[in-house]
This record gives C-alpha cells, sequence and structure tokens, in this order.
C-alpha cells in the first residue's frame, strides 16, 4: 500500500489517468494469479466442480461445498479467537489504526500539498509518501536495534502519542516554515519523517503481539479479520 503511494505521482506523470489505471488492473491480475498457486488454495478444482454441479442441478449455494461459506467460517473462527484474546482485540485496533493514518494521509496530502506546500499533485507521492514510508522504515530499524527487550505496550502508546503530536505539528508547517525562514516542503519533509517513525512504533510492536499470540492455522483468520 505505501509502496503504491509514492508511485503513484510518477505513474500518473508518465501514463496518464487512464494508463495509471491499466497498470492497476494488470497488477490486481497478477495478484490474482499468484493467490491461484498458493498451496492447499485449488480455486481451479473448485471451478471445475462448482460448473459440474450447476450442469447436473445438484448446486446448493448454501452448502458446506460453496467458497462463500467456507470463507464465512474462517471469517467467524478468526473474529472469535480475537474475541476471546484480549492481547489480540488490542493488537488489532493498533493496526487498524496505523492502517487508518496512513490511509488518512494519502487521502489530504494532495488538497494540503497544493494548498499549504505549493506543489503539485503528481508531485505528493515523492514529497509527502515517501519520506513518511522512510521515516517507517527508520523507526523499525531504531525498534530492532535498541527496544527488543521494552514492554511492547509501551512502545505502542508511545507511538499514539508520537505520531498525533507529530500530525498536529504537520498541520502547522506553513508556520514553521515561515519561523524558520524554510521552504515548506523541507521542513514538510522532515516531519513526514518523524510521523512514519512514530508510526512504526505503533505497526512494529502491534504485529509483533499479534504472530507471537496466533499459531499458523488461526494466524491467517485473524489477518483476514483485519483486512
Amino acid at each position: 500500500m505505501i509502496l503504491g503511494n509514492i508511485l503513484a505521482g510518477p505513474f500518473l506523470a508518465l501514463l496518464g489517468t487512464h494508463g495509471t489505471y491499466l497498470v492497476v488492473a494488470l497488477a490486481f491480475l497478477a495478484a490474482s494469479g499468484f493467490v491461484i498457486k498458493l498451496p492447499g488454495l485449488s480455486i481451479a478444482a473448485w471451478l471445475k466442480e462448482t460448473l459440474g454441479q450447476i450442469q447436473n442441478g445438484s448446486f446448493k449455494p448454501t452448502g458446506g461445498n460453496h467458497i462463500g461459506f467456507e470463507l464465512k467460517k474462517e471469517f467467524i473462527e478468526g473474529l472469535k479467537f480475537i474475541k476471546e484474546h484480549r492481547n489480540i482485540s488490542q493488537s488489532i485496533f493498533y493496526l487498524a489504526m496505523s492502517q487508518t493514518l496512513i490511509a488518512s494521509l494519502s487521502v489530504i496530502a494532495p488538497g494540503f500539498a497544493d494548498r499549504v506546500m505549493h506543489v503539485q499533485s503528481v508531485d505528493v507521492s515523492f514529497l509527502v509518501m515517501l519520506p513518511a514510508a522512510l521515516g517507517m522504515v527508520i523507526g523499525a530499524l531504531v525498534l530492532g536495534q535498541f527496544f527488543v527487550k521494552y514492554n511492547k505496550f509501551l512502545l505502542i502508546r508511545f507511538g499514539i502519542v508520537a505520531s498525533g503530536v507529530i500530525l498536529m505539528v504537520f498541520s502547522r508547517v506553513d508556520l514553521l516554515a515561515s519561523t524558520f525562514s524554510q521552504p515548506a516542503t523541507l521542513v514538510g519533509f522532515w516531519i513526514l519523517i518523524l510521523l512514519g517513525a512514530g508510526n512504526a512504533f505503533l505497526d512494529v510492536p502491534a504485529n509483533t503481539l499479534l504472530q507471537e499470540g496466533t499459531n499458523e492455522r488461526i494466524r491467517s483468520r485473524v489477518y483476514g479479520v483485519l483486512t
């Protein structure tokens, strides 16, 4: 998702709107091909069986052999597991918050960059999303080197507070730029690196808690609920 936000501007500049939509469509097509190759997921066999049942009149949409039934069953199983394990439910909440922050930033970035930072919309991906992504990488590296033994919930709370404070500071980037006599793009760039690092303190420990608290069988169902 982050990589897509970074590359959106260059694709729009080089290919235009229609070309960019075509690239996205091809990316989804490629992703579906990779999904079909996943072990234990025989979509081709299911399609063949379902078409055969439709032809002979034995197909039952609500039956246990229907893929929708299986998806619903796995989703409910993941949801039940989350409700029964407080650490997992908290991690899901924090990860959803992290994804919401990234999504909100990508939505408001074009208008904010145009009105406050005075840059074109196609440059937003490099001037806004790139430094945020770079900050997340730096934050993840710092966490891995210096904060491995710290309480993960404490790190998450720090990440939430830090991200909130930095986001409020970012809203006044034009004032800071005029105060320090620096270009708004430069000031915003460094603030967004800090924002990405703060978000890493939320995202990385929450992901770690989720993976440590789930086994291989249930983990995909839990992540499915998060999605």
